[in-house]
């Protein structure tokens, strides 16, 4: 109690010998160690999606070692591949609607989510029949589908406004690069040491968050008044620290109102843009990219290309720079534009890997055609439809709903990505290879036809 009086009596000092002047100017610069307590905490919380992106990309370099194989150490078939891959998105999807809560604090749900996904390494790495390979990758995606969402609360408890989109942007690649890891050392290793490497990598984070500043409204609900005073004083120098105090405190008394999407179908406008939100949503994921991602190395030797695993690695390097440019470069121009440009590209592209499967251009001519065309794809694909239906939450709504309306594109995504990968599964091993790519051609073309017809240029919504 003496402490919190004197700093109080410190603070009642300063903002009365202060200027106006002087107070604007403190409010309105934050000093560069502020800054660096908000940056280091939150790229350290981030780090969680990188085991969650090592088992997304983990099919791409292990299926080849596991499916038909006589020395594979778990023996699966092709029709199994797809629901182990799909068994990630499973549980991405049933964690994302509990990803919100606050019940145990920001930085105790991202343990918590981090240490689900840790379980579901040691469930490889100790894997000995295809029930283990589904429990771990169902464990993997209910971890990151929770801790995903716990991480978004951590950063916007420390971070300041501006600082908060920025990294809320950057958040995926921490996936993408370890999708890029284990696309790069996964083909070259035994299924066991890869499953350890990830394993250990989890661990180590898992002991890392420990470490993490709780945010001051954990404090603050902890009745830990001192250190969450003194932790705003370093995130956020620049603020009157007994004013922020008192805005988190009111903050924690006030219960928390959610539009959820009952309430949003029942607004006759608000539906329209819904139904144009959902079937959008299912078009970015229907049109191929998801399947081309978790059968990468498979796609590439099935079309007869040499190094498959090395293009496989550039496949996927170009989806992380692809999404670079797809997040922070597109969203300025015009979506619907975008969107029919996209669907555009995708249908000619697809076109094309049609062609050179049917005429059998990479064996007559030249083996590297179907590299060409895959990555001019996925190119094409991630810049545009892959990033833009996201932003159609800002585009098509108001503000109160981003919450639910970002759990419930999660989950959509989510879902239609365990689909289409079995779909694709089934396709490329019953029927000709070329088939699976005209399904994917017959809904990019149904893309720009619904683009064109019903989504509008401008929206009363547009931020």
């Amino acid at each position: 109690m003496e402490e919190d009086k004197k700093i109080m009596a410190s603070e009642m000092v300063t903002y009365v010998f202060a200027s106006a002047n002087q107070q604007d100017m403190l409010k309105d610069t934050a000093p560069t160690g502020g800054r660096l307590w908000q940056v280091v905490p939150c790229t350290c919380a981030s780090l969680i999606c990188i085991p969650f992106g090592l088992m997304l990309g983990w099919p791409s370099p292990t299926y080849p070692y596991l499916v038909n194989n006589s020395t594979s150490p778990i023996p699966i078939t092709m029709d199994q591949s797809a629901m182990i891959a799909g068994f990630l998105m499973l549980g991405n999807t049933l964690s994302t609607p509990l990803s919100a809560t606050d019940s145990m604090g920001p930085k105790y749900g991202v343990l918590v989510g981090l240490a689900a996904t840790a379980s579901g390494w040691f469930v490889m790495w100790q894997a000995k029949s295809i029930y283990y390979l589904l429990g771990s990758r169902l464990l993997v995606g209910l971890g990151h589908g929770f801790g995903m969402g716990q991480v978004k609360l951590y950063i916007c408890g420390i971070c300041s406004e501006d600082l908060q989109p920025i990294f809320l942007k950057i958040i995926n690649f921490y996936a993408l690069a370890g999708v890029i890891a284990i696309y790069s050392f996964g083909p070259f290793l035994h299924f066991r040491e890869t499953s350890m490497i990830c394993l250990i990598l989890s661990v180590a984070l898992v002991f890392f968050m420990a470490f993490l500043p709780a945010t001051p409204k954990e404090l603050i609900k902890a009745k830990k008044f001192s250190d969450a005073r003194r932790l705003i004083s370093y995130i956020k120098p620049h603020l009157n620290v007994t004013n922020e105090v008192n805005m988190l405190k009111e903050s924690l008394s006030k219960v928390s109102e959610r539009n959820g999407i009952m309430k949003l179908i029942r607004n006759k406008k608000l539906r329209g843009n819904f139904v144009i939100f959902f079937i959008i949503s299912i078009f970015q994921q229907f049109t191929g990219a998801p399947a081309t991602v978790v059968y990468t190395q498979i796609l590439f030797e099935r079309s007869h290309v040499p190094y498959a695993p090395y293009f496989s690695i550039g496949y996927v390097c170009l989806f992380f720079l692809s999404n670079i440019i797809g997040i922070f470069l597109i969203p300025k121009y015009n979506k619907k534009i975008v969107l029919l440009f996209s669907s555009t590209g995708i249908s000619i592209a697809l076109a094309m890997k049609i062609c050179v499967i049917y005429f059998q251009v990479n064996e007559v001519y030249w083996p590297y055609t179907s590299v060409v065309v895959m990555y001019l794809f996925i190119l094409i694909h991630t810049v545009g439809l892959g990033n833009v239906p996201f932003t159609l939450i800002h585009y098509l709504f108001p503000k109160e709903y981003s919450l639910s309306l970002t759990q419930l594109f999660i989950m959509i995504n989510s879902m239609c990505a365990l689909i289409i990968t079995k779909i694709f599964q089934v396709l490329i091993t019953q029927c000709y290879f070329h088939v699976t790519f005209c399904m994917f051609l017959g809904f990019s073309l149904l893309c720009f036809m619904f683009v064109f017809i019903f989504l509008p240029n401008k929206t009363e919504y547009m931020k």
